[in-house]
């Protein structure tokens, strides 16, 4: 089989192009064995070379942009290049192709457009090639169903400008859709045009707009394919919007859920997004945190694996009966109690330690020890009784194959912590620091500890398949399961232990003060040694991330501010958030501030931990006594100073350093990316999300354009997530009554009311402003469940001595906080609640699909 490619591209002196593909002429995905192209001028390059017949019936390609064998550029990854071959040997494919860059819709490429909410349900098989062939290739994602693309023309071939069923392209490669015609039945020129069909109606709906698009003659011959890219057309689609639900996990409740959400919740919760026309289910991070077995493990940004799935949200029911009646009768009474109560005392004190069922009342909240006991205890005694047949299976033993890059570390981590009941690594003696060697010695199926080991693989295993199904599920819904990222990792953790070049753990990120917490955050993470990540092209975030994209299809990036600069503070000294600055920074020298006019005082500076005689503002100067005491000259000069160094002397270094970073990680997967870009946002930021795609998030409380108090939901960016509330926020119904006078204003500038605004938010209320977020002109819309509930009065709380401030999922400025809130009623409950969901339904419901 012979292949010939052609692409133009201009190119300086001493560059060349490389097609690397799946073919091992083509390299077999290594650039060092790439095919390079040749050039006489700098812009046409081309090759044309002898390949085995593959045993597969296609193979994929891209190309680079290379000098002296490094990658200067690559094509975007967002889609690869296929080529599908027919099965005859002698057969000759033509490709001439254009550069790739990022496209300008570069959303509708994710996953969760292709394989979720715009997902073909019956594609068009792929025609096999001609012997004499002209193949036609075009990228059009934003196509729904009952749509399809076909071309009419000036030929017979093509219909003479009629309709032909035979001129629809296949789109069994979405969004690339493709067709093929017997190359000996043109005549030349050739003039087509692509038209959207409809399946439904048997219909042309609409012509592309333009010109008729032309072919001059071809020279194609006997046994040979061109394979020709053309330009996507334009039908004139409207916009798509979709609306979803953020919950955490633990949050969830069934009739069979065991005191906190788990895995095998979620479809039923699926089942109630889809019921009511949402489209986005938006989950907290789902990865482990068990490292002191006790309230505070309920951090969900606290992880001790950035693999590893929480073993609390396994679906006991999935893994088995134990084979004791007494025992099963136990579970049941337990399950009851657990999930239908809760205990009388509070899980929020340490001290709390009785597991008695006679504690057990009405309150709302999950408590966290009492349901980590219990359901630990199950797992070891089903891994007693299945474990020896789970791990003979062939689908176990291809998991822990194919994910023994971070499982053996993390069985061993886990297996160490509860044999030193400590997760802090300096205590483990021989094992406090990290060796390959020690932990395979440790992980060796012959070797004196591996049933113990194995019982953290089988946990995973079943972890991985709960969490999958569940993701499986979704799509067969057309929901998009969307996750998150945690931006730190645990101080004592697998990550700190297996890779400690990749942090600096004396000292600890968090957040200035904001809108949050009037006196910064402490999050304990250690900071991230980003030149060291970057030796490797940030395999650590890539690895991460591809992990995650096994189950979701869309993502949060918690602080992704943090890619830009991260507030950092001594680990040993840091009583609050205030006392850090941002890294990386670059901090002042002395005759710099003296040029503002400055009398130097050190209580309004912190001195840089690293650079002798350079210091940094300190970002709550003005409440600092010495400021209040400075003249009114002293205090314009130092509120100048102020606002250089925080709003305008980091702007190109934070943006540069973020452009450093982020490329790899959004490229590593086709998740969609979503960035939580709330707090002091530096200039640049914008900027750069909007340059990778990335969609912001948008609070109307918490409004980005300067000298607002409220956000306009009518002028946030397309590109945007919209939300009433995050879990680090109060509710609707909380915000309301947290600052009388906020909501008034609200009242009368946002609602445009007259008359007195309301004590409490009512449902009518609820409706109004959550009708005015779904109107938005935000991608996505998602609420948290307990503002969708708000809007309705028979399933929002409301009983006598009921505080919304419970309605909370976290507390910033409370540290430690435990995370406890659960839904008030069960998912089946909710499920059967018409009224409910039919309002929601009629609230989300957009047309996607009518032509504008």
């Amino acid at each position: 089989m012979i292949l010939s490619f052609h692409l133009e591209y201009y190119t300086r002196w001493g560059e060349e192009i490389r097609v690397v593909g799946s073919l091992p002429e083509l390299g077999n995905g290594h650039l060092s064995e790439a095919l390079i192209l040749q050039t006489v001028d700098g812009v046409n390059w081309s090759a044309e070379i002898q390949v085995e017949q593959p045993d597969t019936d296609s193979f994929t390609y891209t190309y680079c942009l290379c000098r002296d064998s490094a990658c200067l550029r690559r094509e975007w990854q967002g889609l690869r290049r296929t080529i599908y071959l027919g099965d005859n040997p002698q057969k000759e494919f033509c490709l001439y192709d254009k550069w790739r860059d990022k496209p300008t819709e570069a959303h509708l490429f994710s996953s969760a457009f292709t394989d979720v909410w715009l997902r073909r349900t019956d594609p068009l098989p792929v025609r096999k090639p001609y012997t004499c062939g002209l193949r036609l290739k075009l990228h059009a994602p934003r196509i729904p169903e009952p749509y399809t693309i076909a071309v009419c023309g000036n030929q017979s071939i093509l219909g003479n400008w009629e309709w032909s069923e035979t001129n629809q392209l296949s789109d069994a490669g979405f969004p690339e859709w493709e067709i093929a015609w017997d190359a000996t039945q043109f005549t030349y020129p050739i003039e087509y045009k692509y038209v959207l069909y409809n399946k439904e109606t048997r219909c042309i709906e609409r012509w592309e707009a333009g010109a008729n698009r032309r072919i001059e003659e071809l020279a194609i011959r006997d046994y040979e394919t061109l394979v020709r890219e053309d330009c996507p057309p334009d039908f004139g689609l409207p916009l798509w919007y979709a609306a979803g639900t953020a919950i955490p996990v633990f949050s969830l409740r069934s009739e069979r859920s065991f005191g906190i959400g788990d895995f095998g919740d979620l479809k039923q919760m699926i089942d109630w997004v889809a019921l009511t026309g949402q489209k986005v289910l938006q989950l907290l991070p789902v990865c482990d945190t068990t490292a002191k077995r006790r309230w505070e493990d309920s951090y969900p940004y606290n992880c001790i694996s950035v693999y590893a799935l929480h073993p609390l949200y396994l679906d006991m029911r999935q893994l088995g009966t134990i084979d004791s009646a007494i025992t099963c009768k136990r579970y049941a009474q337990l399950q009851r109690a657990l999930n239908n109560n809760s205990l009388e005392e509070s899980d929020n004190s340490p001290a709390h330690s009785n597991n008695s069922l006679a504690h057990f009342n009405n309150s709302p909240e999950e408590h966290y020890k009492e349901v980590a006991t219990h359901k630990w205890e199950y797992f070891r005694r089903i891994y007693q009784q299945e474990g020896a047949s789970c791990l003979a299976l062939e689908d176990f033993q291809a998991f822990v194959r194919d994910n023994a890059d971070w499982l053996e570390p993390y069985a061993a981590f886990c297996f160490l912590r509860d044999r030193y009941h400590t997760v802090n690594f300096t205590h483990w003696e021989e094992y406090a620091v990290y060796t390959t060697d020690a932990v395979r010695r440790l992980c060796d199926p012959n070797g004196t500890y591996y049933k113990e080991i194995a019982f953290h693989y089988y946990l995973q295993y079943h972890l991985h398949k709960q969490l999958k199904a569940a993701s499986l599920y979704a799509h067969s819904k057309g929901v998009v399961l969307k996750g998150d990222i945690p931006i730190g990792v645990s101080r004592y953790s697998v990550e700190t232990w297996t890779k400690p070049a990749y942090f600096d753990v004396e000292h600890q990120v968090g957040a200035p003060p904001d809108a949050f917490s009037e006196n910064g955050q402490e999050w304990g993470f250690p900071v991230y040694n980003w030149n060291e990540m970057a030796k490797d092209g940030y395999s650590w975030w890539v690895k991460r991330l591809r992990k995650m994209s096994e189950y979701f299809d869309a993502y949060r990036i918690d602080h992704i501010l943090g890619f830009f600069r991260i507030w950092q503070m001594p680990r040993s000294k840091a009583k609050r958030g205030c006392h850090g600055y941002f890294m990386p920074a670059l901090p002042l020298s002395m005759p710099e501030i003296r040029k503002y006019g400055i009398r130097f005082l050190p209580s309004l500076f912190l001195s840089d931990w690293k650079e002798h005689g350079k210091f940094h503002p300190r970002i709550d100067m003005h409440r600092i006594p010495a400021y209040n005491h400075l003249s009114t000259v002293q205090k314009r000069a130092y509120d100048a100073l102020y606002d250089d160094y925080f709003y305008r002397r980091h702007t190109e270094f934070w943006k540069e350093n973020a452009m450093r970073q982020l490329p790899a990680l959004i490229d590593a997967t086709r998740m969609l990316p979503c960035g939580e870009d709330l707090g002091m946002i530096p200039a640049g930021v914008s900027e750069v999300m909007n340059e990778l795609q990335i969609l912001s998030l948008e609070i109307q409380r918490m409004p980005k354009e300067f000298g607002n108090t409220f956000g306009d939901t009518s002028r946030y960016p397309y590109r945007s997530v919209c939300m009433l509330s995050t879990h680090d926020m109060s509710t609707l119904r909380g915000w309301w009554e947290e600052d009388k006078d906020l909501a008034a204003r609200y009242y009368g500038e946002v609602l445009g009311r007259k008359d007195k605004a309301p004590k409490t938010a009512t449902p009518a209320l609820c409706e109004e402003i959550v009708k005015l977020h779904l109107q938005s002109s935000s991608m996505l819309t998602i609420l948290l469940l307990q503002d969708w509930l708000s809007i309705e009065e028979s399933v929002r709380r409301s009983e006598v001595g009921f505080n919304v401030e419970n309605e909370r999922i976290n507390n910033p400025a409370i540290t430690p906080y435990c995370w406890s809130w659960r839904m008030p009623m069960t998912i089946e409950e909710l499920l059967s609640n018409k009224s409910l969901n039919e309002h929601i339904k009629r609230l989300v419901q957009r047309d996607q699909t009518k032509l504008e």
